[in-house]
């Protein structure tokens, strides 16, 4: 045998070797350059679906596109136990909109889409009602991550992010439903 692991949580985390000390390492995050392929920065729509492992107090970040600071970013993120919240600031943090389409349950997986373009925001989960913020400004942004914000103070989420997908414009609201069916 070779390679045991043992875990306190719910859920493993990918192998960590080690020696005869025990060792924490960082959480699994990832970063990628929007200039690496066709990003519109007027409209868009991001798709995520995910399923969360375990679901804690505080505020864990699922998807960010930002600018590597706070001040300007849209955001899927859970808050208290299990609201998932989409939201938005631009031109030095002030909120653009901040939308509440549903509630995570641990092992059921969902899928959660934000679409924006100026003074049209929307959110919709699992092809629910599409919730729309008519009034704000489209942040700009550099930076995808995955797992957490750039400047993130909260959690990292645990959970399983299957699919991140980034349309070049803002989906109408049928679709949004659709995609998230």
């Amino acid at each position: 045998v070779w390679g045991l692991q043992f875990e306190v949580g719910g859920a493993a985390s990918s192998y960590i070797p080690t020696t005869t000390a025990s060792v924490t390492r960082a959480a699994d995050q990832v970063t990628v350059d929007l200039s690496t392929f066709a990003y519109s920065q007027i409209a868009d729509t991001i798709v995520v679906s995910a399923v969360m492992s375990e679901i804690s107090s505080g505020t864990a970040t699922l998807v960010s596109i930002d600018d590597g600071t706070n001040s300007n970013r849209i955001q899927a993120l859970t808050a208290g136990t299990s609201t998932l919240i989409c939201r938005g600031t631009a031109g030095g943090g002030a909120d653009q909109f901040s939308l509440t389409p549903g509630t995570v349950a641990v092992g059921t997986p969902f899928k959660v889409a934000i679409a924006w373009e100026a003074n049209d925001f929307g959110a919709v989960f699992d092809g629910g009602t599409v919730l729309i913020d008519s009034n704000g400004s489209v942040p700009t942004v550099t930076t995808l991550n995955i797992g957490a914000g750039a400047l993130s103070s909260g959690k990292c989420p645990i959970a399983r992010i299957g699919l991140i997908s980034i349309y070049p414009r803002r989906l109408v609201d049928a679709d949004l439903q659709t995609i998230t069916s």
